[in-house]
């Protein structure tokens, strides 16, 4: 089964004719690398964004998720750990943040409005 964030990045390509070579092997790097993670639809959400995470350089071994119920889930130490150790790494390529979605054309449009979650509308510019 296809997912919906695979189905919107297809459908949402709007920029497909302007891809930069070194960005495409990049781009494919990342497609190859959902792929791998969507492939094993059994895996709990948080097992696979975890993987999603590895396959794309997060380091996060000192990391567990936990399921506290269906749809709430925490993050865990897996060892306690010192002040100014590096508990996790994620790279800036699979990050999604307000400043992005502010940036965007949409976004700018969005700026002098007012919304209860602002963040939320501006997070979700992105996706």
């Amino acid at each position: 089964m296809e997912s919906p964030t695979k189905r919107l990045k297809t459908s949402l390509d709007l920029d497909a004719g302007k891809v930069n070579p070194v960005d495409e092997t990049h781009l494919m790097q990342e497609q190859d690398a959902e792929e791998d993670v969507h492939s094993n639809e059994s895996l709990d959400v948080g097992e696979r964004l975890c993987r999603w995470l590895e396959a794309n350089g997060a380091e996060l071994s000192k990391l567990r998720i936990e399921t506290y119920a269906p749809e709430v889930r925490g993050v865990h130490a897996k060892d306690p750990y010192q002040a100014k150790d590096r508990v996790m790494l994620i790279p800036l390529n699979c990050l999604i943040t307000v400043e992005m979605g502010k940036a965007t054309e949409i976004g700018q449009k969005f700026l002098h409005l007012e919304f209860g979650a602002p963040k939320h509308i501006f997070l979700l510019m992105n996706l």
